[in-house]
């Protein structure tokens, strides 16, 4: 009995049969479609009933034993064994044979071997005639088959229904007279087969004939495996099929196939006649795909694979094996026999790899509300469509749905998953599931899911506020999932003027002999998702007489904190119509900043050349991403590089960093003033930090809020968002507003030494008040007077101011400001009536003239008493005998004065 071998073979249902395995790379990331539905974590797929199929083949082989030879003795014809008992893999005798005729010997007349075929139906649309044969014919030699109608019945007449004679060549089968059968009996190069279906019911002669003249060159040719077959090529396919991954990583796959056959067979032939046949061969071949590894068929609970012997394996190519391979059985023993087929398969995980990425960096760590872009390749057995879907599993194994699923093929895709608002801290699984019809694969990768918190109460400050004054903060940090301390967490602390229009913070650069950067200025400090960061900076030209000519390129990088660049950076020309810089020789330029999905993003203009067009940038990744979901503090890092284009010298200038800016998640804080931020320190091992904040820019505030932003060397931020509210990163608000009143005389004399008071309310709780207050004279230049003051928090303070009023009667406006309060606005002001002399002696002088005016008129009369005494006293005397004398002219009359 010839022994039968399993035909595995990949089989693709014929809609999908000829697609090729190539993997595709996908950079930009996918969006994921919900025409596939999820498989539920940790469930086992079904797979294609495809993936397993089974095909039958008949036939019947003739060996030297049935033929008959004649012919010229001078040739050799030898048995050969061309095919293998498949019960114990010994070969079969007599399957073939090879014809020699040595050189100058004569074939006359030519050898023939001849075989009367029976022909009749079978399983597949046709019978065929299959044989192989190959040779060498050397000159004036031939070899040549016939098959014909050996009857001579009336459909074919004495003509040979083929023909074909090979002469002086050495040849093989490559293409076949006729394209039929199918594994495992195909027609294609070394197999010559013949369309006989035609001719069932009927038998046909086989002619293998040969010849040589006595000057022929010699011939050797080889004949074998002389059948009549019959070939299905409509398989049978599973009726189950399910895929489960082992624990070795591998997918074992098991198929259950229903078969049911017979090797006779009854057929209508001629006119109103059947004949009847049973095969002497019957074969069943199984189809699966090529990447599957074959462990077992059972054919009613009975082994065949491995216990029999492959009547043929192999890869095909070919429908119904289409990129597949396949085993051939020899079923031969059990010609009837309805049938329960299991076959055990294995193929490789379909998910080859699988990386969780920030902006396509891998990262371990993550926090609440972050976009995970998860990298995953797959290379499945067949390279058909299939579903992929993640899901993130919490460290309760909750699961929480990442995507819906997506059709793509096997190869490298990029898919976006958000870390949930309300996810719990600790270590977390990505998984990734490829379902196809015949894939399966599944890969988990571990990271955490993280943030850093302070100890609650433990953040405090000492100090106050203002000029000659520090506020220094401690605080210690702890990690949210387990309590444990936050060591070397870079935390920098932000005093803001919280719901204050934004306002300008500056650093100052140094110069250099080639185009430098004099200044960076960030105009809002403190900004937000969906906001932009506006950055402010000045290149000069130091050249002058005359003034030289420069090309240019920027190079901008992020900063952590000072010095600490992460890759993150981007580098263009300054093309942004200044160039030359020479007309102005000081070119301010506006870069407008977002954080957004793709990183970082820049729009560049000149605001000294507003007519020209702006430049769109994209930051690189660098090694740790900058992200719009993690709030982080932040420095950007300028330099600039020209070239003289007279000269054709190159310098770079010395770097330039912004001042640091806040990137806050808290909406409470938007907007907000950027007032001043301390150094970034690093926590200690057990989570705490000391730092200090420069007090004097913090006077003046409304609503003065700290608060602090950390990263850890993991990425890992402090506090962000949970899925209630925006968590709060401020620890400490306070009012630094002082409101101020003053005592001011209504005027005063010219020259006059003149003191007023000022007095200063806190409108602290918690904070003491510092600033220096000068005193304004209008008309006058330099400070009229100078106090500094501390005022205790919600304390009014009176201050004293002394100076000499001005020597020119007028208004004059009296002015008190502080360089530590606004920036030198004014305080208060007021004004001061200055005359020659002071109001005081204007109303004392109406006195004394009225004082002076009664002591006359007490004299006066104090006189005419005196004159009355002594008249009186002159009666007394005796009277003089003269006459009395006249009044002189002009003199008046004191009698009458006093009279009167």
């Amino acid at each position: 009995m010839i022994r039968a071998s399993v035909c595995v073979a990949i089989i693709l249902a014929s809609m999908l049969s000829g697609l090729p395995f190539s993997p595709i790379d996908h950079s930009t990331p996918m969006s994921l479609s919900s025409s596939y539905n999820p498989l539920p974590y940790g469930s086992d797929p079904n797979g294609t009933l495809y993936a397993f199929n089974a095909t039958l083949a008949q036939f019947d082989l003739y060996n030297l034993t049935s033929a008959t030879m004649s012919g010229s003795s001078n040739g050799t014809l030898t048995p050969t064994s061309a095919m293998s008992n498949t019960v114990d893999g010994s070969a079969i005798p007599g399957t073939g044979f090879k014809y020699a005729v040595l050189a100058n010997k004569t074939v006359v007349p030519p050898q023939t071997v001849n075989w009367t075929l029976t022909i009749p139906r079978g399983v597949g649309a046709t019978t065929y005639v299959r044989f192989d044969w190959n040779g060498t014919l050397g000159p004036r030699t031939s070899a040549r088959y016939l098959l014909y109608n050996g009857t001579g019945s009336s459909i074919v007449g004495p003509t040979p229904f083929v023909k074909v004679i090979k002469a002086n060549q050495t040849f093989t089968v490559e293409t076949p007279l006729n394209s039929t059968g199918g594994i495992p009996l195909p027609c294609g190069t070394g197999h010559e087969c013949v369309d006989v279906s035609r001719f069932a019911g009927y038998n046909m002669t086989l002619i293998f004939m040969f010849n040589s003249t006595s000057t022929g060159g010699g011939l050797n040719v080889r004949v074998s495996n002389v059948e009549v077959a019959s070939t299905e090529t409509n398989p049978t396919n599973s009726a189950s099929h399910s895929m489960e991954l082992n624990s070795s990583n591998e997918v074992a796959h098991k198929g259950r196939l229903s078969l049911s056959y017979n090797a006779t067979v009854t057929f209508p032939y001629d006119t109103n006649k059947n004949r009847t046949h049973t095969w002497k061969q019957m074969l069943t071949t199984f189809v699966m795909p090529a990447a599957y590894v074959l462990d077992s068929i059972t054919f009613n609970g009975t082994s065949i694979v491995p216990a029999l012997y492959p009547f043929d394996q192999g890869n095909c190519n070919t429908p119904p094996c289409t990129n597949g391979k396949f085993v051939s059985i020899n079923m031969t023993a059990t010609r009837t026999r309805p049938a329960v087929v299991l076959v055990n398969a294995r193929s490789a995980n379909a998910i080859t790899n699988l990386i969780p990425t920030v902006l396509g960096v891998p990262t371990t760590h993550y926090v609440p509300g972050d976009l995970m872009t998860v990298r995953m390749t797959s290379s499945p057995a067949v390279n058909v469509s299939a579903s992929q879907q993640l899901v993130l599993v919490d460290p309760n194994g909750m699961v929480f749905p990442g995507s819906a699923s997506s059709s793509n093929k096997g190869g490298t895709y990029l898919y976006n998953v958000t870390v949930p608002l309300s996810a719990k801290p600790g270590s977390w699984l990505v998984n990734g599931t490829f379902i196809g019809g015949y894939d399966f694969g599944t890969m988990s990768k571990s990271f955490t899911v993280e943030q850093v918190q302070p100890i609650p109460g433990s953040f405090t400050t000492n100090g106050g506020v203002g000029s000659g004054t520090g506020l220094s903060i401690r605080g210690t940090l702890v990690y949210k999932s387990s309590s444990q301390p936050a060591g070397n967490v870079n935390a920098t602390i932000f005093a803001v003027d919280s719901g204050a229009s934004p306002g300008p913070v500056t650093s100052q650069g140094l110069k250099s002999s080639g185009l430098y950067i004099n200044n960076v200025t960030l105009a809002n400090g403190v900004f937000t998702v969906s906001q932009s960061l506006t950055m402010f900076f000045a290149v000069v030209n130091p050249t002058t007489q005359p003034v030289q000519p420069f090309n240019a390129t920027v190079t901008i990088e992020h900063e952590w904190y000072t010095s600490q660049t992460h890759g993150v950076s981007t580098t263009f020309n300054l093309t942004l119509g200044d160039q030359p810089f020479t007309n102005p020789t000081t070119a301010i330029c506006r870069a407008d900043i977002t954080l957004g999905q793709e990183g970082i993003q820049l729009q560049v203009r000149s605001v000294t050349s507003p007519s020209s067009p702006p430049v769109t940038l994209t930051m690189s990744n660098g090694i740790s991403p900058v992200t719009s979901t993690r709030q982080h503090s932040g420095k950007f890092r300028i330099t600039i590089t020209s070239t003289n284009k007279a000269s054709g010298s190159t310098t770079t200038s010395p770097p330039i960093e912004s001042p640091a800016y806040a990137f806050t998640l808290d909406s409470d804080l938007i907007p907000s003033r950027l007032l001043a931020s301390s150094p970034t320190v690093p926590t200690a091992s057990d989570g705490a930090f000391s730092t200090s904040i420069s007090s004097t820019s913090l006077l003046g505030a409304k609503n003065l809020v700290l608060f602090a932003l950390g990263r850890d060397a993991d990425g890992v931020t402090l506090l962000g968002t949970n899925a209630q509210k925006i968590q709060k990163t401020s620890f400490f608000s306070d009012s630094s507003l002082i409101i101020p009143s003053a005592d001011i005389p209504s005027d005063v004399a010219t020259r006059q030494t003149v003191t007023v008071s000022l007095n200063l309310k806190s409108n602290s709780t918690y904070l003491p008040l510092t600033l220096t207050v000068n005193l304004y004279l209008s008309g006058s230049s330099g400070v009229a007077s100078s106090q500094t003051v501390t005022v205790p928090a919600g304390s009014t303070k009176p201050v004293s101011f002394t100076f000499q009023a001005p020597g020119t009667a007028g208004a004059y406006l009296l002015t008190f400001a502080s360089p530590d309060y606004f920036s030198g606005a004014p305080l208060l002001t007021k004004t001061l009536q200055v005359s020659v002399l002071s109001s005081n002696l204007q109303i004392l002088i109406p006195a004394l003239i009225g004082l002076v005016v009664a002591l006359v008129i007490l004299g006066y009369y104090a006189m005419k008493r005196g004159s009355r005494v002594a008249e009186e006293e002159e009666e007394e005397k005796p009277k003089s005998t003269g006459k009395p004398q006249k009044p002189q002219s002009g003199q008046q009359n004191t009698k009458s004065l006093t009279r009167s």
